[in-house]
């Protein structure tokens, strides 16, 4: 039984995880007057765009459609920066052949940041023996 609108819900969602409007829409990858259409009841969301907001913020899509259950998912609720939500919206933006090129990168980089870390460890190790 639907008991709110997924207006209502957008806007309890943007209340509880102290979203902004315009950080829901970039992540969504949609305009910021399609978002306040969503959140005033004129436009509601595609399945598709509300299944983007569940992923992203751990909540139900079935609490997003009004329906009467929790809110959040059993996943661990993250919270981005702005700087994290940028980096996601323009990772989502790029073509195939970007998204290689991104992935490429932060794979060496992240690869450096593990061996340095090991090295770190392995020092402690050592000085402890």
């Amino acid at each position: 039984m639907r008991e709110f609108t997924t207006a209502d819900r957008l806007k309890e969602l943007l209340e509880v995880k102290r979203i902004s409007q315009a950080g829901l829409s970039k992540i969504m990858g949609i305009s910021r007057s399609a978002m306040c259409q969503y959140i005033s009841g004129k436009i509601t969301p595609k399945q598709d765009n509300l299944y983007i907001i569940s992923t992203s913020y751990g909540v139900s899509l079935a609490w997003l459609m009004g329906y009467d259950v929790p809110m959040d998912v059993s996943l661990p609720v993250i919270t981005y920066s702005q700087e994290e939500q940028d980096l996601i919206f323009k990772y989502r933006s790029l073509l195939p052949v970007g998204k290689e090129t991104v992935d490429a990168v932060l794979e060496v980089q992240y690869q450096a940041y593990l061996k340095s870390k090991r090295k770190l460890h392995k020092r402690r190790v050592t000085q402890d023996a």
